[in-house]
């Protein structure tokens, strides 16, 4: 859709099995999901991506991140986790990154766990 929106799909499938005893046992899982990338500029990023169970016939969970350029090496970041199932945001995560030559500073906030976490990680 040009240079600042892409649309992506995937489809899996996916299946365990094991053997005991001479019988086979196993799972087969499937699933579909789209996500919508939008590259606005430099500072403003975002993604949004949501997952069906075409087996099932039932949404399963989604995804959305934006990532938003402060001043000078400095961004902000949040990723929200819906889950369809239980019908709630299951999970925030909120960023503070900065970079720093070939390292990233990540200062975390997770709303699941209720903990701010501090991580030092190579730049990609």
């Amino acid at each position: 859709f040009g240079r600042a929106i892409a649309l992506e799909a995937f489809y899996s499938f996916q299946s365990r099995r094991k053997t005991g005893g001479g019988l086979i046992e196993g799972t087969s899982s499937q699933d579909f999901s789209a996500v919508l990338r939008l590259d606005l500029s430099d500072r403003l990023r975002s993604w949004i991506s949501a997952s069906y169970d075409p087996r099932r016939g039932e949404w399963k969970q989604s995804f959305a991140d934006i990532t938003i350029g402060l001043v000078r090496n400095w961004r902000f970041q949040s990723l929200l986790t819906y889950d369809f199932y239980r019908r709630t945001i299951s999970n925030v995560d909120l960023y503070l990154i900065r970079r720093a030559g070939r390292l990233d500073l990540r200062l975390i906030w997770r709303s699941i766990s209720k903990q701010i976490l501090v991580e030092l990680i190579p730049a990609f």
